[in-house]
This record gives structure tokens, C-alpha cells and sequence, in this order.
């Protein structure tokens, strides 16, 4: 950690730490000597970028238990810059994949919010039909209309309006969970493998009612779709941009074609 009296030694200062040097190793913090020797390191030398402690390698034994020479000792520099520079550059590419993320994530959000009416109204209809179906049964109980009815009659009534209220929960249900997932921040980039037709589909039960309420037709046709090695939220990113921007193209009355071999 940042906070550790090694890291705090060896940022105010760029000379190796070397415990081959008896006397000046006595004089080194016990901290720093436990710490090298956890490690089973003989060498402790920093790494910097632009005079900026960026790491710390740590360097073993000679395999044939001799001291490093001064000659060897001369070259170790030169080697922990081109550490220090391996080390920022990845360092540097892993704060740009998790840019990458964070801009795909915006995206998509973005994308989520022009189909908002859409998915609304998609969860608002069975939400309707579940209240239309309760509202129908208290009404005929309150106004004594089950009073005549034969007890199968009235059974079949209950159970055949509970079967809607459960279809429409559970439509309601796929639709909340869909979202989620597809909204949900992937932590890295992932590859496995990932069928492109079963992404497509999700992303267009999405996106259907969208469609639907500009009167554009989804055509699929799948053939013999191979498993490929990518990224899942990342296809099903393009996929859904690919789907906006199509609806955006034709606006009103059209066909988009899904054509995956």
C-alpha cells in the first residue's frame, strides 16, 4: 500500500536497497528488511516514470548464492526503467478498457432511454389487463352477480382470470429482468462464447414494442448460427444500436431484416 514505509523510502529516494551491503542494510528500518525477507528479496529497486514511484521490483538471490557484482548492479537500473514503462503502459490500457466500459454502458443507457415510451407501455399493458381482471371479480362480487352462479361456474371463472394474472406477472416479470440484466455494468471485458442469434432476440424483446408503435416489421431468418468467442454485452450493444438506428432510419412503416448465418 501507499502507506508502507518501503514505498515511503524508496519515493523520497532512487538508490536500490541492497542487503548485501551489511552495514548500510543495519541501518534500514526493520520493516523494510521483514518485508524483503517475506519476499526472499536480496534487492529492492524502484521504479519510476518522470522521477514517479510507479512499483518496486524485487529481486531474489543469485542461483549460485554469490553477491551481485557491481557491474551487474550497474545494469539494474536500465532494467527497472524498462519495467517502470511496461508497468505504466499497462497500467495505461486497463484505465482505458475500463473507459471503453463506462462509455458502452452510457450507450446503451442512452439507447434504453429513447426506448422508454416503448418498454412503458410494454409493461403497462399486462399491468392493465392484471387490475381489469381483479376490478371484473370484486365488481360481480359486490354487486351479488356470483350469488346464481353454480360453485364449478364460479370456480372456473377464478382460476381462469388467476391463469391471466399470472401469465401477465410473468410477461411483466421477463420484461423487468431483461432490462436489468441489459442495463447491469459488466465488470471486464469477458470473452465466451455467445450466440448471436439469441442475443438479437433479446435485444428485439426489447426493443419490439418500439417497433411495433412505428409499424416496423422484424423479419428473422437463422441459419445453422455457429457459437462465437466474444464479449456478450458488448454484441449486444451493436446489436441494439444497429436496431436503433434502423428505426430511426425508416420511422414509420418498414422491415428490418435479422439475417444471421
Amino acid at each position: 500500500s501507499a502507506d508502507h514505509i518501503m514505498i515511503q523510502y524508496l519515493s523520497d529516494q532512487s538508490e536500490i536497497i541492497n542487503l548485501q551491503e551489511v552495514e548500510a542494510a543495519k541501518s534500514l528500518p526493520l520493516e523494510i528488511t521483514s518485508t524483503m525477507s517475506e519476499f526472499k528479496a536480496h534487492l529492492a529497486i524502484p521504479l519510476r516514470v518522470e522521477q514517479d514511484l510507479v512499483g518496486v521490483l524485487l529481486w531474489g538471490k543469485k542461483k549460485s548464492d554469490h553477491d551481485f557484482s557491481q557491474d551487474e548492479l550497474s545494469y539494474l537500473p536500465a532494467v527497472a526503467a524498462q519495467v517502470a514503462i511496461a508497468f505504466s503502459y499497462a497500467r495505461a490500457i486497463d484505465i482505458l478498457k475500463k473507459s471503453q466500459i463506462d462509455f458502452a454502458q452510457q450507450s446503451k443507457l442512452a439507447a434504453l432511454g429513447t426506448l422508454s415510451a416503448g418498454i412503458s407501455h410494454e409493461i403497462k399493458n399486462p399491468m392493465n389487463q392484471i387490475g381489469m381482471a381483479v376490478s371484473m371479480l370484486k365488481f360481480k362480487e359486490k354487486n351479488h352477480l356470483y350469488d346464481q352462479t353454480l360453485p364449478d361456474e364460479f370456480k372456473k371463472e377464478v382460476f381462469e382470470s388467476l391463469d391471466r394474472v399470472e401469465n401477465d406477472v410473468k410477461r411483466v416479470n421477463d420484461i423487468v429482468e431483461r432490462l436489468s440484466a441489459f442495463a447491469k455494468k459488466p465488470k471486464a471485458i469477458k470473452l465466451e462464447d455467445v450466440c448471436v442469434s439469441e442475443v438479437l432476440d433479446g435485444v428485439l424483446a426489447i426493443i419490439e414494442a418500439e417497433f411495433r408503435n412505428h409499424q416496423i416489421q422484424v423479419i428473422k431468418k437463422y441459419e445453422d448460427v455457429p457459437l462465437i468467442q466474444a464479449d456478450y454485452h458488448a454484441i449486444e450493444e451493436v446489436m441494439l444500436n444497429l436496431l436503433v438506428n434502423a428505426q430511426h432510419a425508416i420511422r414509420e412503416k418498414g422491415a428490418v431484416h435479422g439475417i444471421v448465418t
